[in-house]
């Protein structure tokens, strides 16, 4: 069972939008801020409202980050961080994947099975 922590951003401007990627409440007039890890969650499902664009995100390539830009088209950029191509990790390419990767497991439990006839 995969966790998907869903962000979304309504902004899109010059070409790019930004998702924070942690989370805020105030308990007691304190504001309190969590970044997730990926002990908490394995992917990030990210979502821009202006231009419909859904991304699934593995953890391991957002952990410690508070936000992420995406740039449509894609650009890269000189930041501290590994530039994230959006068509790398839409929705429906990442599903894709998943499933490929799971009838690939299946297919290989198959073959372990041994049977016999008499």
């Amino acid at each position: 069972m995969n966790k998907i922590q869903v962000k979304t951003s309504e902004k899109f401007e010059d070409g790019k939008f930004i998702v924070s990627l942690d989370s805020s409440t105030v308990h007691n007039g304190v504001n309190y801020h969590h970044t997730y890890d990926s002990s908490e969650i394995d992917y990030f499902a990210l979502y821009n409202l202006n231009t419909d664009v859904l991304m699934l995100i593995p953890i391991k390539e957002l952990e410690n980050r508070k936000a992420v830009t995406i740039s449509i088209p894609f650009q890269t950029s000189r930041n501290q961080y590994k530039n994230l191509n959006y068509l790398d990790y839409t929705f429906e390419k990442i599903i894709l994947s998943a499933e490929t990767l799971h009838e690939a497991s299946l297919k290989e439990d198959e073959e372990k099975v041994q049977t016999t006839t008499t």
